[in-house]
């Protein structure tokens, strides 16, 4: 029986990451290499963005952070899931993995683990993970936040309303929370995000389909 087989031009990716670099100015540019590198290979996939100069890693499910854990070393990878009780918060830490907490359930369990770096995911219009505005008040102190970050819904449509509206929210957001964060970047921008301009970019953007060679970013090589 025939056996198919996927080749993955790594240098591609590499250089995409590169391209979105430029354009993210200022701001740091993470990769999104969640659902196995998009299908592409996480492993291979973040250790060529790594050499490329990526230090800043995503991942959906904590299974994922850790099978990429096993190939980075000092990189910061973040799961975008977060973490459910003790015991997933007990595998995050002993793989020196940033969950990103998403309802105050999670921000809980982690600090009953006593759990180190974390991210704090806030919704700014998405409406799929992230703290509602109602909750930022109950966030407590203490913990070692080091992102504040969410998702544009309509980032694709460089025209979409909402674009601007969840800007302003997420900015809204931020400064409630910024005495619990002092130390956190802060985080829109995915792809699209990147493509919108600075005004999106803040201090970190987490470039995932763009660097598989897909839209919006039409300028990327085939990976």
């Amino acid at each position: 029986m025939a056996q198919p087989r996927l080749t993955i031009d790594l240098a591609a990716a590499a250089a995409n990451w590169r391209a979105l670099d430029a354009l993210s100015g200022a701001a740091e540019t993470g990769a999104a290499v969640k659902a196995n590198g998009y299908g592409c290979g996480a492993v291979e996939i973040a250790g060529a963005l790594s050499a490329a100069g990526c230090k800043t890693f995503f991942v959906a499910t904590l299974e994922e952070g850790v099978a990429l854990r096993a190939g980075l070393s000092d990189e910061a990878i973040y799961v975008l899931n977060g973490v459910a009780d003790r015991l997933e918060s007990a595998a995050a830490i002993a793989n020196s993995l940033r969950p990103c907490l998403n309802h105050l359930g999670q921000i809980d369990a982690w600090r009953r683990s006593e759990g180190g770096p974390c991210a704090l995911q806030l919704d700014s219009g998405m409406s799929r993970l992230g703290l509602p505005p109602a909750e930022l008040q109950s966030v407590p102190g203490g913990m070692d936040v080091r992102l504040l970050m969410s998702h544009l819904s309509c980032a694709d449509e460089a025209d979409h309303h909402s674009n601007n509206s969840q800007r302003e929210r997420f900015v809204t957001s931020t400064e409630e929370i910024a005495d619990r964060a002092p130390n956190a970047q802060q985080s829109l921008a995915a792809t699209g995000g990147t493509l919108l301009g600075s005004h999106y970019h803040f201090d970190l953007v987490r470039c995932g389909i763009g660097i598989y060679g897909g839209h919006p970013f039409v300028d990327a090589k085939p990976v």
